[in-house]
Protein backbone atom coordinates (compact mmCIF):
# COMPACT_ATOMS: atom_id res chain seq x y z
CA UNK A 1 0.00 0.00 0.00
CA UNK A 2 1.35 3.41 -0.97
CA UNK A 3 1.95 6.06 1.73
CA UNK A 4 -0.91 8.11 0.29
CA UNK A 5 -3.24 5.14 0.68
CA UNK A 6 -1.95 4.63 4.20
CA UNK A 7 -2.92 8.20 5.08
CA UNK A 8 -6.30 7.67 3.48
CA UNK A 9 -6.99 4.70 5.74
CA UNK A 10 -5.30 5.96 8.88
CA UNK A 11 -7.05 9.32 8.98
CA UNK A 12 -10.40 7.84 10.12
CA UNK A 13 -8.52 5.82 12.74
CA UNK A 14 -6.96 9.01 14.06
CA UNK A 15 -10.35 10.70 14.18
CA UNK A 16 -11.94 7.74 15.97
CA UNK A 17 -9.13 7.60 18.48
CA UNK A 18 -9.27 11.34 19.11
CA UNK A 19 -13.04 11.23 19.62
CA UNK A 20 -12.87 8.27 21.98
CA UNK A 21 -9.83 9.58 23.83
CA UNK A 22 -11.44 12.96 24.44
CA UNK A 23 -14.29 11.31 26.29
CA UNK A 24 -12.58 8.47 28.16
CA UNK A 25 -9.77 10.73 29.36
CA UNK A 26 -12.24 12.33 31.77
CA UNK A 27 -13.12 9.14 33.59
CA UNK A 28 -10.34 9.47 36.16
CA UNK A 29 -6.63 8.99 36.40
CA UNK A 30 -6.29 5.78 38.39
CA UNK A 31 -7.32 3.48 35.54
CA UNK A 32 -7.14 5.89 32.63
CA UNK A 33 -5.40 3.53 30.22
CA UNK A 34 -7.76 0.64 30.91
CA UNK A 35 -10.78 2.86 30.34
CA UNK A 36 -9.23 4.25 27.17
CA UNK A 37 -8.74 0.75 25.77
CA UNK A 38 -12.23 -0.35 26.81
CA UNK A 39 -13.82 2.66 25.15
CA UNK A 40 -11.84 2.24 21.93
CA UNK A 41 -12.66 -1.47 21.87
CA UNK A 42 -16.35 -0.63 22.33
CA UNK A 43 -16.23 1.88 19.46
CA UNK A 44 -14.45 -0.65 17.25
CA UNK A 45 -16.96 -3.42 18.04
CA UNK A 46 -19.85 -1.15 17.11
CA UNK A 47 -18.47 -0.53 13.61
CA UNK A 48 -19.72 -2.40 10.54
CA UNK A 49 -17.61 -5.40 9.55
CA UNK A 50 -16.25 -3.70 6.44
CA UNK A 51 -14.89 -0.78 8.48
CA UNK A 52 -13.35 -3.18 11.01
CA UNK A 53 -11.63 -4.96 8.15
CA UNK A 54 -10.26 -1.68 6.75
CA UNK A 55 -8.87 -0.73 10.15
CA UNK A 56 -7.23 -4.14 10.64
CA UNK A 57 -5.63 -3.93 7.20
CA UNK A 58 -4.56 -0.35 7.84
CA UNK A 59 -2.96 -1.33 11.13
CA UNK A 60 -1.06 -4.17 9.49
CA UNK A 61 0.06 -1.76 6.79
CA UNK A 62 1.10 0.76 9.44
CA UNK A 63 3.29 -1.83 11.16
CA UNK A 64 4.98 -2.57 7.84
CA UNK A 65 6.04 1.05 7.32
CA UNK A 66 9.42 2.46 8.11
CA UNK A 67 10.05 3.91 11.58
CA UNK A 68 10.15 7.40 10.02
CA UNK A 69 6.69 6.95 8.47
CA UNK A 70 5.26 5.53 11.69
CA UNK A 71 6.65 8.54 13.55
CA UNK A 72 4.85 10.87 11.10
CA UNK A 73 1.51 9.14 11.68
CA UNK A 74 2.03 9.14 15.45
CA UNK A 75 2.88 12.85 15.35
CA UNK A 76 -0.39 13.48 13.51
CA UNK A 77 -2.30 11.56 16.17
CA UNK A 78 -0.58 13.37 19.05
CA UNK A 79 -1.15 16.78 17.48
CA UNK A 80 -4.82 16.01 16.81
CA UNK A 81 -5.30 14.78 20.37
CA UNK A 82 -3.94 18.05 21.72
CA UNK A 83 -5.86 20.32 19.31
CA UNK A 84 -9.61 19.70 18.69
CA UNK A 85 -9.60 22.19 15.82
CA UNK A 86 -6.80 20.29 14.12
CA UNK A 87 -8.75 17.04 14.61
CA UNK A 88 -11.69 18.62 12.77
CA UNK A 89 -9.37 19.72 9.97
CA UNK A 90 -7.93 16.21 9.65
CA UNK A 91 -11.44 14.75 9.47
CA UNK A 92 -12.46 17.33 6.88
CA UNK A 93 -9.35 16.60 4.81
CA UNK A 94 -10.17 12.88 4.81
CA UNK A 95 -13.72 13.58 3.58
CA UNK A 96 -12.33 15.88 0.87
CA UNK A 97 -9.62 13.43 -0.15
CA UNK A 98 -11.91 10.40 -0.50
CA UNK A 99 -14.31 12.40 -2.71
CA UNK A 100 -11.61 13.57 -5.16
CA UNK A 101 -11.89 12.49 -8.79
CA UNK A 102 -8.97 10.35 -9.93
CA UNK A 103 -7.45 13.04 -12.12
CA UNK A 104 -7.56 15.60 -9.28
CA UNK A 105 -5.92 13.14 -6.87
CA UNK A 106 -3.14 12.53 -9.39
CA UNK A 107 -2.66 16.28 -9.79
CA UNK A 108 -2.46 16.62 -5.98
CA UNK A 109 0.31 13.97 -5.81
CA UNK A 110 2.32 15.77 -8.49
CA UNK A 111 2.50 18.99 -6.46
CA UNK A 112 4.99 20.08 -3.85
CA UNK A 113 3.66 20.65 -0.32
CA UNK A 114 3.10 24.45 -0.63
CA UNK A 115 1.11 23.94 -3.84
CA UNK A 116 -0.88 21.13 -2.21
CA UNK A 117 -1.85 23.40 0.65
CA UNK A 118 -2.86 26.14 -1.78
CA UNK A 119 -4.99 23.66 -3.75
CA UNK A 120 -6.80 22.45 -0.64
CA UNK A 121 -7.42 26.00 0.59
CA UNK A 122 -8.84 27.09 -2.77
CA UNK A 123 -11.17 24.10 -3.11
CA UNK A 124 -12.40 24.39 0.47
CA UNK A 125 -13.08 28.10 -0.01
CA UNK A 126 -15.16 27.34 -3.10
CA UNK A 127 -17.30 24.85 -1.18
CA UNK A 128 -17.67 26.91 1.98
CA UNK A 129 -21.30 27.91 2.59
CA UNK A 130 -21.96 31.61 2.23
CA UNK A 131 -23.37 31.98 5.74
CA UNK A 132 -22.25 34.71 8.09
CA UNK A 133 -20.81 33.63 11.42
CA UNK A 134 -23.64 35.30 13.32
CA UNK A 135 -26.44 33.90 11.14
CA UNK A 136 -29.19 31.43 12.05
CA UNK A 137 -30.20 28.73 9.57
CA UNK A 138 -33.56 26.95 9.99
CA UNK A 139 -34.34 23.70 8.19
CA UNK A 140 -37.98 22.62 7.80
CA UNK A 141 -37.52 18.92 7.02
CA UNK A 142 -39.91 16.70 9.03
CA UNK A 143 -42.44 19.53 9.47
CA UNK A 144 -45.73 20.32 7.70
CA UNK A 145 -43.76 23.05 5.90
CA UNK A 146 -41.08 20.64 4.66
CA UNK A 147 -41.20 22.07 1.13
CA UNK A 148 -39.95 25.43 2.39
CA UNK A 149 -36.33 26.31 1.59
CA UNK A 150 -33.91 26.94 4.43
CA UNK A 151 -34.49 30.19 6.30
CA UNK A 152 -31.45 32.42 6.86
CA UNK A 153 -31.67 35.01 9.64
CA UNK A 154 -29.14 37.38 11.11
CA UNK A 155 -28.94 37.58 14.89
CA UNK A 156 -30.24 41.16 14.76
CA UNK A 157 -33.25 40.17 12.66
CA UNK A 158 -34.12 37.29 14.97
CA UNK A 159 -33.95 39.59 18.00
CA UNK A 160 -36.37 42.00 16.29
CA UNK A 161 -38.74 39.11 15.52
CA UNK A 162 -38.78 37.40 18.91
CA UNK A 163 -38.75 40.61 20.97
CA UNK A 164 -41.72 41.98 18.99
CA UNK A 165 -43.55 38.65 19.23
CA UNK A 166 -43.18 38.72 23.02
CA UNK A 167 -43.28 42.46 23.82
CA UNK A 168 -42.13 43.75 27.18
CA UNK A 169 -45.64 44.30 28.58
CA UNK A 170 -46.38 40.57 28.10
CA UNK A 171 -43.25 39.36 29.88
CA UNK A 172 -43.52 38.38 33.55
CA UNK A 173 -41.45 40.40 36.00
CA UNK A 174 -39.03 37.51 36.62
CA UNK A 175 -38.31 37.25 32.89
CA UNK A 176 -37.81 41.01 32.53
CA UNK A 177 -35.35 40.89 35.41
CA UNK A 178 -33.35 38.08 33.77
CA UNK A 179 -33.26 39.88 30.42
CA UNK A 180 -32.00 43.11 32.02
CA UNK A 181 -28.99 41.29 33.47
CA UNK A 182 -27.84 39.79 30.16
CA UNK A 183 -25.16 41.59 28.19
CA UNK A 184 -26.34 41.45 24.56
CA UNK A 185 -29.42 40.95 22.38
CA UNK A 186 -28.27 37.50 21.26
CA UNK A 187 -28.45 36.25 24.84
CA UNK A 188 -31.80 37.99 25.34
CA UNK A 189 -33.16 36.40 22.16
CA UNK A 190 -32.05 33.01 23.49
CA UNK A 191 -33.75 33.60 26.84
CA UNK A 192 -37.05 34.60 25.17
CA UNK A 193 -36.85 31.53 22.92
CA UNK A 194 -36.35 29.22 25.91
CA UNK A 195 -39.25 30.92 27.70
CA UNK A 196 -41.51 29.93 24.80
CA UNK A 197 -40.89 26.27 25.63
CA UNK A 198 -41.20 26.84 29.38
CA UNK A 199 -44.74 28.19 28.94
CA UNK A 200 -46.49 25.71 26.69
CA UNK A 201 -50.29 25.39 26.75
CA UNK A 202 -52.51 22.51 25.73
CA UNK A 203 -54.12 23.09 22.30
CA UNK A 204 -56.73 20.40 22.96
CA UNK A 205 -58.51 22.85 25.25
CA UNK A 206 -59.71 24.82 22.24
CA UNK A 207 -61.89 27.27 24.15
CA UNK A 208 -59.27 28.25 26.72
CA UNK A 209 -58.17 31.86 27.05
CA UNK A 210 -54.47 30.88 27.29
CA UNK A 211 -54.69 29.07 23.95
CA UNK A 212 -56.38 32.02 22.26
CA UNK A 213 -53.57 34.28 23.47
CA UNK A 214 -51.06 31.68 22.37
CA UNK A 215 -52.43 31.55 18.82
CA UNK A 216 -52.54 35.33 18.68
CA UNK A 217 -48.86 35.42 19.60
CA UNK A 218 -48.05 32.76 17.03
CA UNK A 219 -49.72 34.84 14.30
CA UNK A 220 -47.73 37.83 15.54
CA UNK A 221 -44.58 35.80 14.98
CA UNK A 222 -45.73 35.11 11.44
CA UNK A 223 -46.28 38.81 10.76
CA UNK A 224 -42.89 39.71 12.22
CA UNK A 225 -41.20 37.09 10.05
CA UNK A 226 -42.76 38.49 6.88
CA UNK A 227 -41.89 42.05 7.89
CA UNK A 228 -38.29 41.35 8.90
CA UNK A 229 -36.90 38.39 6.95
CA UNK A 230 -34.61 39.44 4.09
CA UNK A 231 -34.49 35.93 2.61
CA UNK A 232 -36.74 36.51 -0.43
CA UNK A 233 -36.85 32.86 -1.54
CA UNK A 234 -38.04 31.73 1.86
CA UNK A 235 -40.52 34.59 2.23
CA UNK A 236 -42.12 33.83 -1.14
CA UNK A 237 -42.39 30.12 -0.32
CA UNK A 238 -43.87 30.83 3.10
CA UNK A 239 -46.48 33.23 1.73
CA UNK A 240 -47.58 30.76 -0.94
CA UNK A 241 -47.89 27.90 1.52
CA UNK A 242 -49.69 29.98 4.12
CA UNK A 243 -52.33 31.02 1.58
CA UNK A 244 -53.29 27.37 1.32
CA UNK A 245 -54.00 27.02 5.04
CA UNK A 246 -55.10 30.50 6.12
CA UNK A 247 -58.59 30.44 7.62
CA UNK A 248 -58.82 26.65 7.22
CA UNK A 249 -59.47 24.25 10.12
CA UNK A 250 -55.90 23.00 9.86
CA UNK A 251 -54.25 26.44 9.97
CA UNK A 252 -53.21 25.92 13.58
CA UNK A 253 -51.80 22.45 12.85
CA UNK A 254 -49.59 23.99 10.13
CA UNK A 255 -48.60 27.26 11.78
CA UNK A 256 -47.70 25.96 15.25
CA UNK A 257 -45.11 23.33 14.20
CA UNK A 258 -43.59 25.76 11.69
CA UNK A 259 -43.28 28.45 14.36
CA UNK A 260 -41.81 26.09 16.93
CA UNK A 261 -39.19 24.81 14.49
CA UNK A 262 -38.01 28.38 13.84
CA UNK A 263 -37.82 29.25 17.54
CA UNK A 264 -36.20 25.97 18.58
CA UNK A 265 -33.52 25.98 15.88
CA UNK A 266 -32.76 29.64 16.56
CA UNK A 267 -32.39 28.75 20.25
CA UNK A 268 -30.02 25.90 19.40
CA UNK A 269 -27.88 28.15 17.21
CA UNK A 270 -27.66 30.94 19.80
CA UNK A 271 -27.22 28.51 22.67
CA UNK A 272 -24.41 26.59 21.00
CA UNK A 273 -22.58 29.86 20.52
CA UNK A 274 -23.09 30.75 24.17
CA UNK A 275 -21.81 27.31 25.17
CA UNK A 276 -18.66 27.80 23.09
CA UNK A 277 -17.90 30.93 25.09
CA UNK A 278 -17.53 28.74 28.19
CA UNK A 279 -14.70 26.40 27.10
CA UNK A 280 -13.99 23.43 29.34
CA UNK A 281 -10.49 22.01 29.75
CA UNK A 282 -9.65 18.33 30.17
CA UNK A 283 -8.83 19.02 33.81
CA UNK A 284 -12.30 20.50 34.34
CA UNK A 285 -13.88 17.46 32.71
CA UNK A 286 -11.93 15.19 35.05
CA UNK A 287 -13.06 17.30 38.01
CA UNK A 288 -16.67 17.14 36.80
CA UNK A 289 -16.56 13.35 36.68
CA UNK A 290 -14.88 13.18 40.08
CA UNK A 291 -17.63 15.39 41.52
CA UNK A 292 -20.24 12.71 40.79
CA UNK A 293 -20.50 10.67 43.98
CA UNK A 294 -23.37 8.45 42.87
CA UNK A 295 -21.93 5.21 41.47
CA UNK A 296 -24.93 4.58 39.22
CA UNK A 297 -24.61 8.02 37.61
CA UNK A 298 -20.93 7.36 36.94
CA UNK A 299 -21.78 4.06 35.26
CA UNK A 300 -24.48 5.73 33.17
CA UNK A 301 -21.98 8.27 31.85
CA UNK A 302 -19.42 5.57 31.10
CA UNK A 303 -22.07 3.69 29.11
CA UNK A 304 -22.70 6.69 26.83
CA UNK A 305 -21.03 7.19 23.47
CA UNK A 306 -17.86 9.32 23.61
CA UNK A 307 -19.64 12.39 22.25
CA UNK A 308 -22.59 12.01 24.63
CA UNK A 309 -20.32 11.44 27.62
CA UNK A 310 -18.24 14.50 26.81
CA UNK A 311 -21.35 16.66 26.30
CA UNK A 312 -22.81 15.53 29.62
CA UNK A 313 -19.57 16.22 31.49
CA UNK A 314 -19.18 19.60 29.80
CA UNK A 315 -22.66 20.51 31.05
CA UNK A 316 -21.72 19.47 34.61
CA UNK A 317 -18.42 21.37 34.43
CA UNK A 318 -20.06 24.51 33.04
CA UNK A 319 -22.75 24.29 35.72
CA UNK A 320 -20.03 24.42 38.36
CA UNK A 321 -18.66 27.74 37.11
CA UNK A 322 -19.06 30.87 39.20
CA UNK A 323 -22.49 32.45 39.40
CA UNK A 324 -23.42 34.87 36.62
CA UNK A 325 -26.50 35.67 34.48
CA UNK A 326 -24.76 34.08 31.49
CA UNK A 327 -24.06 30.88 33.43
CA UNK A 328 -27.69 30.69 34.56
CA UNK A 329 -28.77 31.08 30.93
CA UNK A 330 -26.32 28.37 29.89
CA UNK A 331 -27.82 25.96 32.44
CA UNK A 332 -31.32 26.61 31.08
CA UNK A 333 -30.11 26.12 27.52
CA UNK A 334 -28.27 22.89 28.36
CA UNK A 335 -31.44 21.41 29.81
CA UNK A 336 -33.43 22.55 26.76
CA UNK A 337 -30.82 21.12 24.36
CA UNK A 338 -30.91 17.77 26.12
CA UNK A 339 -34.60 17.33 25.32
CA UNK A 340 -35.41 19.95 22.68
CA UNK A 341 -36.66 17.43 20.09
CA UNK A 342 -39.07 16.02 22.68
CA UNK A 343 -40.26 19.53 23.50
CA UNK A 344 -40.80 20.46 19.86
CA UNK A 345 -42.80 17.28 19.24
CA UNK A 346 -44.89 17.94 22.33
CA UNK A 347 -45.45 21.54 21.34
CA UNK A 348 -46.41 20.62 17.79
CA UNK A 349 -48.54 17.54 18.30
CA UNK A 350 -49.50 17.34 21.96
CA UNK A 351 -49.09 20.86 23.23
CA UNK A 352 -48.75 24.16 21.46
CA UNK A 353 -48.71 27.90 21.35
CA UNK A 354 -46.73 30.74 22.85
CA UNK A 355 -48.53 30.56 26.17
CA UNK A 356 -48.34 32.36 29.49
CA UNK A 357 -48.52 29.41 31.78
CA UNK A 358 -47.40 25.85 32.10
CA UNK A 359 -50.89 24.48 31.85
CA UNK A 360 -50.84 20.99 30.48
CA UNK A 361 -47.22 21.37 29.44
CA UNK A 362 -44.00 19.77 30.53
CA UNK A 363 -42.35 20.96 33.74
CA UNK A 364 -40.13 24.00 33.42
CA UNK A 365 -36.39 23.33 33.10
CA UNK A 366 -34.54 23.52 36.42
CA UNK A 367 -32.75 26.75 37.19
CA UNK A 368 -29.79 24.82 38.59
CA UNK A 369 -27.87 21.72 37.45
CA UNK A 370 -29.05 18.26 38.50
CA UNK A 371 -27.88 17.07 41.88
CA UNK A 372 -24.67 15.15 41.58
Amino acid sequence: MKPSALVRYLIPIVCIAVGAGAAVAVFGTSSRERLRLEEQAKAFAAMPQDKQRVIRLSFEDFRSQSPERQAQVKALYDASSADPQLAKTVSRFYEWWTALPRETAEEFHSLANPERLRMVAEQWAQKAPAVAKDSIVVNFARTPAQRLPELHLSDDDYWKIISSTIPEDERPESLRSELAKLTNDGQRALRLSLWVFETLVDPRDRDSEPLRKAMSRTRRLKEQLLATVKDDAWKKGFQEMYKGVEGRPWEQQWLLPTSYVIVSQAAMSLGNRLQSSFPVSDEQLVAAFDSITDRQQRQQIMALSPDQAKARLEFIAQSQLGESPEKDLLVKFSEFARRHEQLVRAASFGLGGFGRGNRGGPPQPPASPPKQ
